[in-house]
């Protein structure tokens, strides 16, 4: 059988339940209807995708309901019973001894809980507080702890990132003053592991060294620079890739001479 097939007639009991932002516990007169033991389904919820009913359990000698939670009425009360067998909520007496459980544990108790434990064992209610407090302490140490590995293992991510990088500058730095070919490959350097910036090497250096590049020789070196060929302390020769009606950039002659003579005086 599923909820919405349940015919057992309604009734209005006081029920603890909660505010719309979940923050605070409140108590409302609620029609519920039996489905089973201790065990009430509220009014159908109308919702677009799939009609809802919230759960709450009446337990012998209770004043009060306690709401339990909410699920589409298409459930077969088998399946809300198995569910709310693993939360220990079918009896009063399971119910306990699971609180006593979970203050022994610590654990985490709601709002609803500690609003209805002074209903049934009102001297079970500090014990629970306390328990949800260490519960809070306790998760709060685990995120921190978390929070410190999650951040070593980044800082480790970009400086093994940024030492690659570093190395790629440092390659073309020798291969400037002692000539040979300069690949214009790309080279990132990471502020984070989710921030990051690539620039062809090139540029990169010119920009180190300060070098005045004009954009458009910068798009230039960008997109169709491969190899800066360096031989004597200048750059005579290059290979780029050529496009229709491209030529190759003079400009960048001068300004990678002036980047290499720059380096040059730098290292000596």
């Amino acid at each position: 059988m599923i909820l919405q097939e349940i015919n057992t007639p309604f009734m209005t009991k006081r029920c603890i339940t909660y505010n719309k932002d979940q923050t605070k516990a409140l108590y409302h007169h609620r029609k519920i209807q039996l489905v089973k033991g201790n065990i009430y389904r509220g009014e159908t919820q109308p919702d677009p995708y799939k009609d809802r009913c919230d759960i709450y359990a009446l337990y012998d000698g209770s004043p009060v309901g306690l709401w339990l939670g909410n699920v589409p009425i298409d459930y077969t009360v088998d399946e809300v019973l198995e569910n709310l067998q693993r939360k220990h909520c079918l009896t009063l007496k399971d119910y306990l001894a699971n609180v006593r459980e979970k203050i022994q544990a610590p654990n985490h108790f709601m709002l609803i809980e500690l609003e209805f434990i002074k209903h049934i064992a009102p001297e079970l209610e500090e014990s629970m507080k306390n328990a949800r407090h260490a519960f809070y302490i306790q998760q709060k140490h685990k995120t921190e702890a978390r929070r410190q590995k999650e951040d070593a293992e980044d800082a480790a991510f970009v400086s093994a990132k940024n030492e690659e990088a570093q190395k790629t500058v440092d390659d073309a730095l020798e291969i400037i003053r002692k000539g040979g070919e300069l690949k214009n490959k790309d080279v990132t350097f990471y502020s984070s592991r989710y921030s990051s910036k690539t620039t062809s090497l090139v540029n990169h250096l010119m920009a180190q060294y300060g070098i005045e590049v004009p954009l458009r020789t910068k798009g230039w070196i960008n997109d169709r620079l491969v190899i800066a060929i360096i031989e004597d302390g200048y750059c005579k020769t290059v290979r780029y890739m050529r496009a229709k009606g491209g030529q190759c950039s003079q400009k960048f002659f001068e300004c990678m001479n002036a980047l290499i003579q720059t380096v040059n005086q730098n290292a000596a």
